[in-house]
């Protein structure tokens, strides 16, 4: 097996470069990035979206021990709870919102917007309706 494994081109080639497990981790080289806490909570918030998962399980005790075990800067822990998640999701929601409109604002083709609207039995509209095509320039 020493043999095969220092004749080995292909495993030769592996040990070199850096395997899956570090692309995984996050290891460039020989060290690791610095963790910020702005980015557990980015983490955090991507995998209760991803997820669909309710913001109310932040405050499950388990999953905030889970939390505890992260450290960040000079070892400081990470807090999260239902209403960390709920404002960083708000100020996410305004950053896409004005990112958004910079894209539209930019664009210099025309955009078809054809959005619906339906009643309940009881002939209340319950979104917002629009019932005819509308072009904005």
């Amino acid at each position: 097996m020493i043999w095969h494994l220092n004749s080995c081109k292909s495993y030769r080639e592996k040990e070199k470069g850096s395997g899956s497990m570090d692309k995984f981790l996050g290891f460039k080289g020989t060290k690791r990035s610095v963790v910020t806490k702005d980015d557990v909570h980015e983490k955090i918030l991507q995998f209760f979206i991803s997820g669909n998962i309710a913001f109310n399980q932040a405050d499950n005790p388990y999953f905030r021990d889970l939390m505890e075990l992260i450290k960040v800067g000079c070892n400081e822990t990470i807090t999260v709870n239902r209403d960390n998640i709920t404002k960083r999701l708000h100020e996410k929601a305004v950053l896409s919102k004005d990112e958004l409109m910079a894209t539209l604002m930019s664009n210099e083709s025309r955009i078809s917007l054809a959005l619906d609207c339906w009643t309940s039995r009881n002939k209340i509209a319950t979104s917002p309706c629009i019932t005819h095509s509308q072009f904005i320039a």
